[in-house]
């Protein structure tokens, strides 16, 4: 794949080295700058590309197993591999992304149990099977247990919008 390249002329009249002022060796007082050409390769300056599922899936996990308060915004960009002015345009600030990944948890977790409860056999085998999975899910050691349930105790009623997804999910 071609490298586009761009000439750049740059003057300078000192360059700072392990703290020590350098002047360019044809420095004089009627010529204090110094050109430089320099040939590099030209910057594409077109945004990474990301996959937002997979973004919105990262910081999912890192909510889920740090809670929102434990969360800083470094963490979630490593998380999502998103660079910060993308961050911001795509998920707009953190509180805005935690509710999408409480949304999409409670989205995910309905289509889990839907799914569950229609395999084939009898009703009454498939909730006992859903509550078989699930507490053996809960006596697992690594159990980070139930997103929105830990949302509830981290926010209680302090946010209305996370409040009301969440109360959307129990009905």
């Amino acid at each position: 794949e071609p490298i586009d390249i761009i000439e750049r002329t740059i003057y300078y009249s000192s360059v700072r080295v392990n703290g020590v002022r350098r002047l360019p060796p044809n420095h004089t007082d009627s010529n204090p700058l110094t050109r430089v050409e320099l040939t590099l390769p030209a910057m594409a300056g077109r945004p990474r590309q990301f996959d937002e599922t997979e973004a919105l899936q990262g910081a999912m996990e890192l909510f889920w197993d740090k809670g929102y308060e434990a969360v800083g915004v470094r963490a979630l960009l490593d998380a999502t591999g998103v660079c910060r002015p993308r961050f911001h345009d795509t998920f707009g600030d953190k509180r805005q992304l935690f509710l999408r990944t409480i949304e999409r948890y409670c989205g995910d977790g309905e289509r889990w149990f839907q799914e569950q409860l229609e395999r084939p056999g009898s009703p009454l085998d498939a909730v006992r099977a859903l509550l078989a999975k699930k507490a053996a899910g809960a006596s697992d050691n690594d159990c980070r247990g139930c997103m929105a349930m830990n949302t509830i105790v981290e926010w209680g009623a302090a946010d209305p919008e996370v409040a009301d997804v969440l109360r959307a999910m129990l009905r």
